[in-house]
């Protein structure tokens, strides 16, 4: 990264008042398992509701997703990729399933979706084959005798050509086991639809073997065994596979047959923990019909949408599993806490996350391959260091004992939280045995359910205090009131006692007007982001909905990550994966004082100029994260010095000349606030 000199000098004096945050999607690269991970922050994945359409009329199919949480996200098929399109569709409103289906003949793709109680809304486009506009047309969408439509909310409709003669009926599921038909008694132009029957080809799914269970269910239509007529692929709430349906009928008369309850029969048959999802869709263009699922039993299941290839002609074993994860995206499983610590000592932030998961959540591992101004995350382990906890975990990195290296805390489902020692060093991490945390009374430290731990010097004493947020939606403070070598967590009640953000408070701190102080930014459970304001150690509520529309269980985390001197926002969310905000513009600037600055830190060396070492002497009068770099006179960074967390008071940090050459060169230090001064220095050899 090249800074020129000149404006280096004119960031020193000025404070940036305020700052834009920028959606980014797929700008930071991500490997797993040897595969470059798509569209990244898009936010993951749970429960997927999920159909296949071409609605842009490019000859490549698109693909809309339904999240548990209500969230519905667009990927659209450029021929070889599915990239992820944010707001490609925004006025549809979708409670419980949609449907996308040419319903009037004009080769443009409308919808239908669910409505309060259970009744139908029917959107038109109005718009052309290639470019969408849906308008609200009918709601309730009403049967040929005026009668609300229902198809239950926990199922999912299809729209389908059952009885062969050119227009779309409705087939829904029942909680019974059973069907309801809805014959289109219109033309291919005019839908007009008649209730037929609750009870369709006497069709009872009561489950299998010695489990006589029924429940939400999720059909698809589809020519399984190539006679010209549509079999059906049941996903029923209390099957862990697939139920197979023949059409032994025709296309104008079906007539089905249950044949199987295990979907495809062979080594790959579908096995989950319940309720899934199948669509058939021929994907990958050779004339059959692929098969892909998701798992709609509960939100923290390993697959998202999974993928079969057909590749022989047999019904029911000619699929093979290709991928249990057909989006190829970051996703943890549910509950994504994002934690950024540099846990092996490069001056780079690897990042960690916590997850819920049933029966254990854990804390996902990647590390950061790249530099501090371009990161590359490689994925290690879906277990690090061996930590799990009932359903869910949030992890936390301080170096609670001051010896320089991180320990790890982390928050459990029932509210305790765990201690790991780093008995290691700062480059090679070795943690102790798990500890519960107690206060100077060693009482268990215990907060709400869905407890989450951070870390801030509230009091500017020179050490960590905790701060917990939980599924109560408020605060808790514990202040240090030993050391940074030896801390004694004491309950303090005169912090956060106003702050109640409903449920699942999810606390960070970050000097968000650039004022010197940290102000506080909240997750809930709605999935949005609260700010309170530092005015004068107590914290205001400036603004409720700061940022929007996470889905639920936002889980914020401020850090620099392109070491550009502002720090970037990331938000883990209930859905298991991530967004990213970059920090990317100033909005205005207000000229501060020189003397201010110079106040807030101080920075010498000695001697200077130097040989082969100098000793940096800094001055900083609030703990904070700083950076210490080195840059030469063409504004081109050498190194990071130092990057890590400062106590207020005095520090030597040791400046080696391995690799300079002779010149001239500047140190600059910096912290959450940007840029904060520069050290002239000269290396002599």
């Amino acid at each position: 990264m090249r800074v020129f000199i000149y404006i280096l000098f004119f960031l020193f004096t000025s404070t940036i008042f305020s700052q834009e945050f920028e959606r980014e999607i797929s700008s930071i690269k991500f490997v797993k398992n040897q595969k470059t991970l798509n569209n990244v922050f898009f936010g993951g994945t749970n429960n997927p509701e999920f159909q296949f359409i071409d609605i842009n009329n490019d000859n490549n199919a698109d693909l809309f997703i339904l999240n548990s949480d209500g969230t519905f996200v667009v990927f659209i098929n450029d021929g070889s990729t599915f990239i992820y399109t944010e707001n490609y569709i925004s006025n549809l409103e979708i409670l419980s399933w949609f449907f996308f289906v040419d319903i009037d003949s004009d080769n443009d793709f409308d919808v239908f979706t669910s409505s309060e109680n259970n009744q139908l809304s029917f959107w038109l486009n109005v718009g052309s084959p290639s470019t969408h506009e849906f308008q609200l047309e009918k709601s309730p969408v009403l049967d040929n005798e005026g009668n609300s439509i229902f198809s239950e909310s926990v199922s999912n409709p299809v729209f389908v050509d059952v009885d062969g003669d050119n227009d779309f009926d409705l087939i829904s599921g029942n909680q019974s086991g059973t069907v309801s038909f809805y014959e289109n008694i219109g033309n291919p132009t005019q839908f007009n639809f008649r209730f037929i029957t609750n009870n369709w080809q006497n069709i009872s799914i009561i489950g299998s073997k010695n489990i006589l269970q029924h429940g939400a269910s999720s059909i698809e239509f589809g020519d399984i065994n190539n006679d010209s007529d549509f079999d059906i692929l049941w996903g029923d709430f209390f099957s862990k596979s697939l139920y197979y349906l023949e059409n032994e009928g025709n296309s104008t008369a079906p007539f089905m047959k249950l044949k199987n309850d295990i979907f495809p029969i062979n080594k790959d048959s579908v096995k989950t923990q319940g309720f899934n999802m199948p669509r058939l869709f021929d994907i990958d263009k050779d004339n059959d019909l692929d098969l892909f699922v998701s798992v709609l039993y509960e939100a923290s299941v390993n697959e998202t949408i999974m993928f079969y290839e057909r590749f022989d002609s047999n019904p029911t074993s000619g699929y093979r599993l290709v991928t249990k994860d057909f989006l190829g995206s970051l996703d943890v499983g549910s509950k994504s806490i994002p934690v950024f610590a540099d846990i092996d000592g490069d001056n780079d932030k690897d990042l960690f996350i916590g997850s819920e998961k049933t029966p254990n959540g854990s804390i996902y591992f990647f590390e950061n391959i790249g530099t501090e101004a371009n990161p590359e995350f490689l994925f290690i382990d879906s277990m690090f260091n061996q930590i799990g906890a009932s359903l869910s975990v949030a992890p936390a990195f301080a170096d609670i004992d001051g010896d320089n290296d991180l320990d790890i805390f982390v928050g459990k489902f029932l509210g305790e939280i765990d201690l790991y020692i780093n008995i290691g060093t700062a480059e090679n991490y070795s943690f102790s045995q798990p500890i519960n945390l107690t206060d100077a009374a060693n009482n268990k430290i215990k907060f709400s359910n869905f407890v989450r731990p951070i870390f801030s010097d509230i009091d500017n004493d020179n050490d960590l205090d905790l701060i917990l947020g939980g599924f109560n939606g408020k605060m808790k403070l514990y202040k240090n009131e030993g050391s940074k070598i030896n801390f004694s967590f004491v309950e303090d009640l005169s912090q956060f006692q106003n702050i109640d953000v409903g449920e699942q408070s999810a606390p960070t701190f970050y000097d968000i007007d650039k004022d010197g102080n940290l102000d506080l930014i909240i997750g809930n459970r709605s999935g949005n982001l609260s700010l309170y304001k530092n005015v004068n150690n107590e914290f205001i509520l400036e603004e409720e909905n700061f940022l929007l529309n996470f889905g639920g269980d936002s889980f914020p985390n401020f850090v620099d990550i392109d070491n550009d001197g502002d720090y970037d926002l990331f938000v883990g969310n209930i859905k298991g994966g991530l967004f990213f905000y970059r920090n990317n513009f100033v909005t205005s600037v207000k000229e501060d004082k020189l003397s201010e600055k110079i106040n807030e830190v101080k920075i010498s060396n000695y001697p200077n100029p130097f040989n082969s070492v100098t000793n940096l002497n800094l001055s900083v009068t609030k703990s904070s994260q700083y950076d210490l770099e080195l840059y030469n006179i063409l504004g081109e960074k050498i190194q990071t010095i130092y990057s890590g967390f400062l106590n207020n008071g005095n520090h030597k940090i040791e400046l080696k000349s391995s690799n300079l050459v002779s010149g001239n060169y500047f140190v600059l230090l910096k912290n959450g606030s940007g840029f904060l001064t520069v050290l002239p220095i000269v290396y002599l050899k």
